[in-house]
Formats: structure tokens, sequence, C-alpha cells
């Protein structure tokens, strides 16, 4: 490489193992364009055949073709166009002759550029799953409950496991919904009122139905595979003016993410709204100073 700073050399290394990576990932898209087999709205077919052809896909263009299903390039656009721009103010020309480029010491990479490049290589190439997030954060066990069982069995698991979260399955096995602490909240204050207008605690007789039935949030609920890429669902905890409140996130060892197919011996973590920051930094470049 051509003169330039010895940050400067090392950016334009980091871009371009990135851009590599990019590449290869991004191939697969458009040879199904170049084939008539995808459709998208900024690359045609000829294009496409071109970009192939040249064994060259350009930075962003690979970046755009691949944001939908990489949820952290999606969040990075920005940052990584402004990589772009960068690294095309840092280097002049290519030396076809001395296969190197020409570096101009116009711009200096800050340490935010140096990291990004690195970490955006590091999670498409070796990208954290959701059951390696449950391993290392020892979050694989999950305590369910049977719509018979008594209150007692929820309340001694609260206090002596803190959970917020409870999935109930009937005695079939079958999956009836979650309680959450906002549906035990209800359901104590509906019982402290019956019971005082009635002069006595009764509380000792009820299920675990009981408190399901008066849990609105007890339907709020994803299911993801084990498999699923951790950055692939943060989405999944955005509120929209349609939605009735984030919903629980349960993980399943089965292929399959129909509530139908739920049983006790699947499901094997549960992620809540409490997991989603630890889960961003986990999965997404943390947010810096801009490039």
């Amino acid at each position: 490489m051509a003169e330039g700073t010895a940050k400067q050399s090392a950016f334009i290394d980091g871009y371009n193992e990135l851009h590599k990576a990019l590449q290869d990932l991004a191939a697969p898209y458009f040879e199904e364009i170049a084939r008539n087999k995808r459709q998208d709205d900024f690359i045609d077919a000829r294009k496409a055949k071109r970009f192939l052809e040249n064994n060259f896909i350009p930075f962003m263009n690979a970046v755009h073709m691949l944001k939908d299903d990489h949820e952290f390039l999606k969040r990075n656009v920005n940052n990584l166009t402004k990589i772009n721009e960068l690294r095309n103010v840092i280097v002049h020309e290519y030396n076809s002759d001395e296969g190197l480029y020409e570096i101009i010491e116009i711009a200096e990479p800050t340490d935010f550029a140096m990291t990004l490049l690195a970490d955006v290589k590091g999670k498409l190439l070796q990208p954290v799953s959701v059951s390696q997030y449950l391993t290392d954060r020892n979050k694989q066990e999950v305590h369910f409950l049977r719509t018979q069982d008594s209150v007692y069995q929820l309340f001694q698991a609260v206090d002596e496991k803190h959970y917020t979260q409870f999935p109930v399955f009937n005695q079939k096995d079958q999956f009836q919904g979650i309680i959450s602490d906002n549906g035990i909240a209800t359901w104590l204050s509906h019982m402290a009122l019956v019971d005082k207008a009635a002069g006595k605690v009764t509380i000792k007789d009820a299920i675990i139905q009981d408190i399901l039935d008066f849990d609105e949030k007890s339907g709020l609920f994803k299911v993801v595979v084990k498999d699923t890429l951790l950055y692939n669902t943060l989405h999944l905890f955005e509120v929209s003016a349609e939605s009735k409140g984030t919903p629980t996130v349960l993980v399943t060892d089965g292929q399959s993410t129909e509530m139908s197919a739920l049983h006790p011996d699947n499901l094997v973590g549960i992620l809540t709204t409490h997991d989603y920051v630890d889960m961003y930094a986990a999965a997404i470049a943390e947010e810096a100073e801009e490039v």
C-alpha cells in the first residue's frame, strides 16, 4: 500500500476484509436477481450479472442487499455509509502495475471507525445465536406451570427464582399462555377487593388458571427457534401503535414457531424486556461517536 499513515493503512485493510465478507454473503442474492428469481427496487438482472461477471459487488450495494436479513447491518447503514465515504476520501486510485492503493493523507480514521469495521465483520462471520446467548448468560432454565397447579407454587417460584414470566400448559401439555407479573398484580388486587367485601381471604384454593384468566398479557408472546440469530430477534421487542405492549419471547429447540408446537420438553429459554439491553450489546456494535 502506497504512503499513508499506519492507521489509514489498517483502516483500508479492515475495509477490504469487510468488503470481501459482504460480497461473499451477498453474491447468492445477486445470483437470484440475475436469474430473475428475486426482485429488487434498485438492482436489475443486467446490473446483477455485471457485478457477478466482474467479481465485484460495490460495498453499499452489498450492505443494502443483506440488511433485511441482518438486523445489525440495518441499524448501522448510516455508519457504514460514512465508512464507505471515508474509504473513498482516503484512497485516491489503484495502481494496477504495483498492485497498490494510493492513499491521500487528508483524513484519519477514528477509533470508532476501526472498531466498527472489526465488529461488523465479526458479527457477519461469527454471529451470536439465541442458543449461544442463553448458554453464555446461563439462562437455559425455564420454569413452567400447569393450569391446575396451586397459586402457591407460583408464589414459591417467584420467591426463589425472582422470575416475572411463567409459561402455562394444561394437563395434556398444550400451551395456554403466559402469566406475567402484571397478571399476578391484577389478580391479587381483584382478590383483595373481593375478600375485603366478603370479610375473608380465600386465595388458598386458587389455581393457576384463575390468574391466567385475569392476565391481559397472557397471549402477548412470540416464539423463536434457538438457532435464530440474536440480532434478528431484537425487533420483536419494539412497540408499535398497533401492539398491546412488549411481548415475551419463548425459545424452542423445535423447528416450528407455531403456538401449537410449544411443549414443556422443547421450551429452552425465555427472553423479556429485562434482557433487551444486554441482548443489544451482545448482538450489535455499541453506539459511539460518529465516524
